[in-house]
């Protein structure tokens, strides 16, 4: 029920050089139930979650990222101009839910 992202090139990391990326491994079919549980995201992030105007882009960002993003909404931490916006879809989601989701959006090209 974790999420593990591990640089690709560990020197590069040590060098700060933002060139290089990370892996993230997922739980065993956390991508396809994360799929199904962003069928709605579309309608204001855009199609493949890639943003749409003010809304920013899902796709490609970092799990560790996005699931502090989830909580952070889910805790009122996060209150921007549109956080409103988020505060139905993230107020039942479990943790389950959450690593779902961003291994799903982590493994969409951004």
């Amino acid at each position: 029920m974790r999420i593990v992202e591990t640089p690709e090139d560990l020197e590069r990391t040590k060098l700060r050089d933002d060139a290089t990326g990370f892996i993230a491994y997922v739980p065993t079919g956390s991508v396809a139930r994360g799929e199904a549980k962003t069928e709605g995201c579309t309608v204001c992030h855009g199609p493949g979650l890639r943003g749409l105007g003010p809304v920013p882009a899902l796709a490609g960002r970092s799990p560790s990222y996005m699931a502090r993003q989830l909580y952070d909404f889910q805790t009122g931490v996060r209150n921007g101009a549109w956080s409103d916006l988020m505060d139905a879809e993230v107020e039942d989601l479990s943790l389950g839910d959450i690593v779902d989701i961003v291994a799903y959006t982590a493994s969409l090209a951004p």
